[in-house]
């Protein structure tokens, strides 16, 4: 009787203890993509190389909301310098200023006029402005923060003008969600 109750015992024990980092292995079954599609035009002038400046701070729409203004376009640009398949610039414009009101004064705007209004070191090939569409953040024991994300990303051939329109939404670590949207763009756009 007494061995009875002790394996009852700890058996009780294990389960308790172990119940956080089960439950945080489990969460990784819904980690990875959950959209991401081009919505409008393609992805044939994203070439290895190109300069590509990252606008900040991205707007907000839907449920989406910042973390801290401006670090969307900051992520964005670490991943592109960590992933190399384009030579990335950032610019982020008045924190505090209309996302919208920025991206219409740009928009029409040129490599070199690009370049001079902004004083980048480079004239930028594609602009990539940017939207957060949805975002929910919870705790994984064991894991840390997860979230899920939706961006409406918009690349725009600064020479010609036209503009592609990716959908995506992703749930991962914080700090993994910009990464994994950055190579899959990279992994369609160089066919691989």
């Amino acid at each position: 009787m007494r061995k009875t109750s002790l394996l009852l015992l700890f058996s009780l024990l294990f389960l308790s203890v172990s119940c956080g980092p089960i439950i945080g292995q489990l969460t990784r079954l819904g980690d990875g993509f959950k959209t991401f599609e081009v919505e409008s035009g393609t992805l044939d002038g994203v070439k290895k190389g190109s300069r590509i400046l990252v606008v900040g701070p991205f707007s907000v729409s839907g449920s989406g909301y910042h973390i801290a203004r401006g670090d969307d376009s900051a992520f964005f640009y670490r991943e592109f310098l960590r992933n190399g398949y384009l030579a990335p610039e950032l610019y982020v414009g008045d924190k505090n200023g209309d996302p919208e009101e920025l991206k219409s004064s740009l928009r029409s705007l040129r490599p070199d006029e690009l370049k001079a209004k902004l004083g980048l070191e480079n004239a930028p090939d594609l602009v990539l402005f940017g939207d957060i569409t949805e975002r929910s953040t919870f705790v994984a024991p064991t894991r840390g923060v997860l979230q899920r994300v939706g961006y409406r990303l918009e690349i725009v051939n600064a020479a010609e003008g036209s503009s592609t329109v990716i959908n995506a939404v992703v749930r991962a670590r914080f700090r993994d969600c910009p990464g994994l949207i950055v190579d899959e763009l990279v992994r369609r756009a160089s066919g691989g």
